[in-house]
């Protein structure tokens, strides 16, 4: 977790990670611009050539990985803090909202759940909101934000018809939605292994309970800031969320709020179902020593009679008696019977 921060030690604050410094890494610019009569939608290679209007909102998607160029044009063209284009490019940043003079920075997760592999994915977003514009980064190119696009397409909604800040309210709701996906996906993980190890605990479901109490830790990791984030978002207050969309945030807070404690349940569960097994891997221990324990008072007897006869003495009349062997063998099998009768009626068997 901290390889990539430690290849920063020693650097300047402000400075950009390597592998930001490759001229291999390509990225996909869109530009929205729109009010509640127009739209503008087009695809740019430089954040130069957007033209930034008061009269219009302006959505600058930045998507794939980041390369130096676009940060230090994001930074020329925008103004932006050079800490705030250090946390950008630094893929592992923890959830955290900052405000500067002329904008307002939050970085966080979002969460999916890969089934090929089950394991839950994370991709880091970021987002630069200012008086009538927001720039988002994305660490992977793909269609998280398409249903978004399509909103400000048809015109659906508030979207078009409030500030930038709605439409940061909009994108964020959309990545907390991908939360509950993941959360779906776990409690079906959960539910399928709490039924194994009722029916037939295998020591490999040990395994399956760490792997996914190591996924709700995950989650808590980058749900609990981001919860912490939306709290100081709404109350603390600030010049880019209007009163009107942090009644919005505060419904997405509580979404948050949920998740979380949806994840605690989750581990509760987990411990509980951890003590169920240890108890049914007890219990089975506890009947094989009974059957063995069974067994062996079955036969202490018998090793005791076969101990007595089977010693070399010269003189045991009972040894030249016609029917001793057959009389031995119908004592032990009586023993046995008399034995079993008597664990029967105690119901120790």
């Amino acid at each position: 977790m901290l390889k990539n921060r430690l290849k920063k030690t020693g650097l300047p604050a402000g400075t950009l990670p390597k592998h930001t410094d490759s001229s291999a890494t390509v990225a996909k610019i869109s530009v929205f611009q729109y009010n509640k009569e127009t739209l503008v939608e087009k695809e740019v290679t430089s954040l130069e050539e957007i033209e930034f209007s008061s009269d219009c909102i302006t959505w600058v998607s930045v998507e794939g990985a980041y390369n130096s160029r676009i940060l230090e044009e994001a930074g020329r063209v925008l103004g932006l803090h050079p800490l705030m284009l250090e946390d950008i490019a630094t893929l592992d940043q923890r959830p955290k909202i900052d405000e500067y003079e002329q904008n307002l920075f939050l970085t966080f997760k979002k969460l999916a759940y890969d089934d090929t592999v089950e394991n839950i994915g994370s991709e880091q977003l970021s987002f630069v909101l200012g008086k009538n514009y927001l720039l988002t980064f994305q660490e992977n190119p793909g269609g998280l934000f398409n249903s978004n696009r399509e909103r400000i397409r048809e015109g659906k909604g508030r979207i078009k018809q409030l500030g930038a800040d709605y439409l940061m309210y909009s994108l964020i709701d959309m990545v907390v939605d991908h939360y509950y996906i993941v959360l779906e996906k776990l409690g079906e993980k959960i539910e399928t292994l709490e039924i194994d190890l009722i029916e037939k605990p295998h020591k490999e479901d040990v395994k399956k309970l760490y792997k996914l109490k190591n996924d709700t830790l995950f989650l808590k990791k980058f749900v609990w800031p981001l919860r912490d984030m939306l709290n100081k978002l709404i109350r603390d207050e600030n010049s880019f969320i209007a009163n009107e969309t942090g009644v919005f945030f505060k419904d997405v807070y509580d979404h948050c709020v949920h998740v979380i404690e949806t994840i605690g349940s989750y581990r509760e569960l987990l411990t509980s179902m951890m003590d169920l097994y240890l108890n049914s891997v007890s219990n089975r221990m506890n009947e094989v020593m009974k059957v063995l324990t069974v067994i062996s008072t079955i036969f202490i007897p018998l090793t005791f009679l076969t101990g007595i006869y089977g010693m070399n003495f010269e003189h045991m009349p009972e040894l030249h008696y016609k029917y001793a062997y057959p009389s031995l063998i119908f004592l032990m099998f009586l023993i046995i019977a008399l034995q079993l009768y008597y664990f029967r009626k105690k119901k120790w068997i």
